[in-house]
């Protein structure tokens, strides 16, 4: 009886690993990811494509202002209107 009851408990062991969601490999510094992420959303970081960059960087969000706080001290960042800031990199001049 004990023994079925393992084999069960692995089966759904089993069951329950193979139905969650792969985890997201992120290669690149978290600088290196942020760059990339608001190069591919329009160069800017706004309330209508933060969470995406957020979301495709896997950095928090108090990570990502302190890099972008980074980036404004070497002068890397514009403001270019209220709730959104521009960085400045190769690709986005």
């Amino acid at each position: 009886m004990r023994g079925l009851f393992l084999i069960s408990l692995l089966a759904l062991a089993g069951c329950w690993q193979a139905t969650q969601p792969p985890v997201p490999q992120y290669t690149g510094t978290p600088r290196e990811r942020l760059v990339q992420a608001v190069e591919a959303s329009g160069c800017a970081i706004n309330p209508a494509n933060s969470a995406r960059i957020q979301q495709s960087t896997g950095l928090t969000e108090a990570q990502i202002r302190a890099l972008v706080l980074e980036e404004a001290q070497a002068g890397m960042v514009e403001i270019t209107g209220p709730d959104t800031v521009k960085i400045i990199t190769e690709n986005c001049r």
